[in-house]
């Protein structure tokens, strides 16, 4: 009576402890960073195998039959996609799907609507202390050959014991005696459970006396299906990437590039072969034992009753097949949303609080923008010896939310701790000189791209200091009058100063200040761009231009889920418009951009076949140490910047060295695509060609030009005879 009084006491000990067990928080917590919308459209020039890889690295599985949600099938001409209940900007879509015609280097067609909204990419993984890769799934959502798998290598009889196995018990005794040493296997699958939940390794008969009752315990508990969830979201499978994969669903996305409840019978069984021994058996660094492994497996589940043999015989002879993710693109927009989130929610608040940030990065235009750098690095420094080392920055943003869809920061694509696109502070040269006429534009009503302003010498002095300013232009030539349009696609310096000084420096200092341009100052030499700016500060207030004068404010987060899924909200993902100028000025300054690509120093861009849609600026600064070129299309706003770190002269100007790989990364992602917003508050009026006045009946053909309607009437053509005469008429 008292060994069975002492046993019983030991009994409710466990069963409190297997209580308190299951009250800890048995996993470490996880944050992670998601690309925003994995979108594609007809035109972008990305080939078959890329749409592949981001698709697995998104969990979508790959099929043979017709896919189902989650699913993707090759056909001859591409893709058929069947996306899932896709959570956009948290607002659930329902499945689709898509026929994508593609071959390997350019989308021809996607049925129905010509563009393809699939999902989400996972970018990075916040770990704990244990640098444990984890995530939790539900034994329900697994498919049934995958417990089965494992029950057959590691706890056959695990639906015929109660936690302990007198049988395996037994085997292992009988071996220990014979060779001696701590006692060595017979644990359960509920065993195994035990010595993960209570983190003891010990090998002594004590400790397996001490699971024994616990694993009792347990089963008295939960049920076998709970304890078998347990199990497999806590195994271990070895090391990827520098991470320990724990869980069946990490490893299934470390092995197979797909979640868990997407794994055949045969990757099942392979998880199942390498249990034992993890990294010795790695399908990636180890392929031949594994494949072993997994054929012992396959063995075992016929032993066991899961499979037939005949089936077994079907599949023993197939390869193994490992599919890793790619390595993530956007460690630039990575590093920004989470300081951005952290800004607001607490130092460490992903990692902590377990949260799932969703950037605005799209990873297929993520992959051009490198490639685009990539390339046009490697021409530049071709071409011109003296800028090898050069580096660059591109931000690619949309102009309809902000959300900033490309961003590289230098020459390694993986990120870095310098990020040229955002801390790069460089003179920002002619860019600037569009922003200057836009609000010129909006502050007077008369002012349109025709008018007509000097380009001649001119000559500065500062009244604190005396000294001199006697400003040039590019080629040290004047050409007298010119309209601005004409002005600006030649990018003229002198007009520039004069336009603005017609709205004041102090103005424009101001101005240019409220559109994010932290250093502007009034000094005379700031109308050429003679301060500091960022590629991402440039971007911004371009933004405004597409926009029709609202700027959008560069968004880097599009929303974030807490570890129970419920949005949370922060200010870090709104959208926030605000209105730079009128849509008139905005529209004028479209015009401005659309002559500087057409005829003037943007005009290599011709070579890209791209869309009448677009427009741009080059720049060029002093010695040629920086070189620009920033674009608009009709919703996004893509600038490019090229120079050396130390500020020494790159020796090439904006057209040759920045703008073919705006060029290129624009061709390639397919962004010319739509119209540029329309006129608003102007109307299209007759110009004499020769005057430049209104047209009279004596003038010759007219030319039509965009003015205000608010604008007073130009006066009527003065250089024809007959003009005294002639009745001036806006024509329709």
């Amino acid at each position: 009576m008292g060994f069975g009084l002492s046993i019983w006491v030991l009994y409710q000990q466990a069963a409190d402890e297997v209580q308190t067990l299951l009250k800890a928080d048995r996993w470490p917590v996880s944050g992670s960073v998601h690309s925003g919308d994995l979108e594609i459209w007809e035109g972008m020039q990305i080939g078959r195998g890329i749409i592949i890889e981001e698709l697995r690295a998104a969990g979508f599985t790959e099929v043979k039959r017709e896919p189902r949600a989650g699913e993707f099938r090759l056909t001859e001409h591409g893709l058929t996609i069947m996306r899932t209940e896709h959570d956009l900007d948290f607002e659930t879509i329902p499945q689709a799907q898509f026929e994508v015609e593609v071959d390997e280097r350019q989308i021809h067609r996607i049925t129905p609507s010509g563009r393809a909204v699939l999902g989400f990419t996972a970018l990075a993984e916040f770990r704990g202390p244990e640098n444990e890769s984890r995530s939790v799934i539900s034994i329900s959502d697994l498919p049934a050959h995958l417990p089965q798998a494992v029950l057959a290598m590691e706890d056959a009889r695990f639906y015929e014991h109660e936690g302990l196995d007198p049988l395996g018990i037994a085997r292992a005794v009988g071996r220990n005696l014979i060779g001696g040493g701590p006692m060595q296997g017979g644990s359960t699958l509920t065993q195994q459970v035990i010595k993960n939940l209570t983190q003891r390794d010990e090998r002594t008969y004590e400790r397996k006396a001490q699971e024994a009752l616990l694993s009792i315990a347990l089963e008295r508990t939960l049920s076998k299906e709970e304890i078998l969830e347990i199990y497999l979201n806590e195994i271990y499978w070895g090391q990827v990437g520098g991470a320990a994969i724990c869980g069946v669903d990490q490893a299934a996305q470390a092995f197979f590039g797909k979640p868990s409840a997407k794994l055949n019978i045969l990757e099942s069984a392979t998880l199942a072969g390498i249990i034992s021994s993890p990294n010795p058996y790695s399908p990636i660094r180890h392929p031949e034992a594994a494949l072993e492994r997994r054929n012992i497996a396959l063995k075992r589940m016929v032993q066991a009753g899961f499979l037939l043999e005949e089936e077994r015989l079907e599949m023993v002879d197939r390869p193994l097949e490992v599919v890793t993710p790619p390595s993530p693109h956007g460690g630039w927009v990575v590093d920004v949303a989470v300081e951005r989130v952290e800004a607001e929610l607490g130092e460490g608040a992903i990692l902590s609080q377990g949260l799932q940030v969703y950037s605005s990065l799209n990873p297929f235009l993520q992959r051009l923008a490198e490639e685009a750098i990539a390339a046009g690095l490697a021409e530049l420094e071709k071409e011109h010896p003296a800028a090898r080392n050069a580096q660059a920055a591109l931000v690619a943003q949309r102009v309809s939310d902000g959300a900033v869809v490309a961003m590289v920061g230098g020459r390694d694509a993986t990120g870095g701790a310098f990020n040229r696109a955002m801390q790069s502070r460089r003179h920002i040269g002619s860019t600037i000189k569009p922003i200057t006429a836009m609000i010129a534009f909006d502050l007077d009503v008369n002012l349109s791209p025709t008018q007509v302003v000097e380009d001649i010498p001119i000559s500065r002095t500062d009244p604190h200091t005396g000294q001199v300013w006697e400003p040039q232009n590019y080629d040290g030539d004047f050409k007298g009058e010119m309209t601005i349009l004409e002005a600006m696609s030649r990018s003229r310096n002198i007009p520039s100063i004069l336009l603005a000084e017609q709205v004041g420096m102090d103005v424009l200092a101001s101005r240019w200040l409220s559109m994010g341009f932290s250093s502007a100052t009034s000094l005379p030499a700031a109308s050429l761009g003679a301060f500091e700016g960022t590629p991402l500060q440039i971007t911004a207030a371009y933004s405004s231009i597409p926009g029709a004068g609202l700027q959008s404010e560069p968004r880097f987060v599009m929303g974030i889920l807490g570890a129970d899924g419920v949005p949370v909200e922060t200010a870090t993902d709104d959208v926030l418009l605000t209105e730079a100028v009128s849509p008139r000025a905005a529209f004028f300054t479209q015009q401005l951009l659309r002559e500087v690509v057409q005829s003037g120093t943007g005009r290599n861009l011709s070579e890209y076949a791209l869309s009448a849609e677009i427009g741009g600026k080059t720049g060029t600064t002093n010695g040629a140490r920086d070189a620009w070129f920033v674009g608009i299309t009709a919703d996004y706003v893509v600038t490019v910047w090229v120079g050396l770190d130390e500020g020494a002269a790159l020796g090439v100007g904006g057209s040759k060295a920045a703008l073919p790989i705006w060029g290129q990364f624009v061709q390639s992602a397919g962004l010319d695509r739509g119209d540029l917003p329309g006129p608003a508050g102007v109307e299209r009026v007759p110009y004499c060609p020769v005057s430049g006045h209104g047209w009279t009946s004596a003038c010759p053909s007219p030319v039509m030009h965009w003015k205000s309607v608010d604008a007073e009437p130009s006066e009527p053509c003065w250089v024809h005879e007959e003009w005294v005469d002639a009745e001036y008429v806006p024509m329709p």
